[in-house]
């Protein structure tokens, strides 16, 4: 199988702040879940058209490319052990592509490889952006370990 399920089993823990950790996670993920369901099968959602704007593809692009940047850094940012950014990923690209589908058959929304493409883009930057903070991250850390 793709993923090592070993390495993302539970662990018991026994620490309360640990718990609070854990219980704060799960509703960031669950509240951010229902916000992307709602806004992508929404019939007729589109910005351009509560801002009074005219459609553009560039402006649609960074709107998905946005919102799945923002998506990707929150979760990231929530879960930033190692061990998570392979099954993070996976998710946020497998759940964008069924949201994506689904629109095909919901009135009012459309179903484009584009919206698809800048999600990705989105998604990619927000690893990108990812991968520079715990790289400068681990380098502070090292430079503390050093000074001691």
């Amino acid at each position: 199988m793709f993923f090592n399920k070993e390495k993302y089993r539970r662990k018991k823990l026994v620490n309360k702040e640990a718990q609070k950790k854990r219980k704060r996670a799960k509703l960031i993920i669950a509240v951010l879940t229902i916000i992307t369901i709602a806004a992508t099968t929404t019939p007729d959602l589109h910005l351009e058209k509560q801002l009074g704007m005219k459609y553009t593809e560039w402006f649609d692009m960074l709107q998905h490319g946005g919102y799945y940047f923002l998506l990707g850094v929150t979760v990231f940012l929530i879960f930033p052990e190692r061990k998570y950014i392979q099954l993070i990923l996976f998710v946020l690209c497998l759940g964008s592509l069924v949201l994506e589908v689904a629109q095909a058959w919901i009135p009012g929304r459309t179903f484009t490889l584009l919206d698809i493409t800048s999600n990705y883009l989105g998604i990619t930057l927000a690893f990108l952006v990812n991968l520079i903070i715990r790289y400068y991250r681990n380098k502070r850390k090292r430079q503390v370990l050093k000074r001691a």
